[in-house]
């Protein structure tokens, strides 16, 4: 088994982060208006308690918060969204995550370009991105 980074999908502004790889998601917080304001997993860890991961703080006002809690065997099968012009950068707009039990958003404004990401092997075991005053961009780390 190995691990590949794929993406980023967004815009080149903002502080990069990595959260790295982990054994897999349990949770996901976001915040979202325009676009994708905040962004938080929870991840699992095997044999131990999970990981928090850092909040890639979201700058600006007037975001609505969502969780997204998998359950157990629950694991991410697609990610789609949009990235394009809000607040004068090209950001994370929109984010939908689909897992093998339903699909979870959009969460942000359906606007720009459009990406989609089915997962075909593998599972997300790990996010990376950047962000500033909002999420400027975001990748995935895919245990294969």
């Amino acid at each position: 088994m190995y691990i590949a980074k794929v993406g980023p999908w967004g815009g080149s502004g903002g502080r990069a982060w990595d959260d790295k790889s982990h054994t897999g998601i349990n949770t996901i917080y976001l915040s979202h208006g325009d676009c994708i304001g905040s962004f938080q997993v929870i991840y699992r860890n095997q044999g131990s308690q999970p990981i928090i991961g850092v909040k890639h703080q979201c700058g600006a006002d007037g975001f609505k918060d969502e969780t997204i809690g998998l359950g157990v065997g629950e694991v991410i099968v697609k990610v789609s969204g949009y990235f394009g012009s809000a607040r004068q950068h090209t950001v994370v707009r929109s984010l939908t995550f689909t897992t093998n039990r339903r699909t979870y958003g959009p969460y942000g404004k359906q606007e720009g370009e459009h990406f989609d990401f089915p997962i075909q092997r593998g599972v997300i075991v790990g996010f990376f991105g950047a962000t500033g005053d909002v999420l400027d961009s975001i990748g995935f780390h895919l245990s294969c």
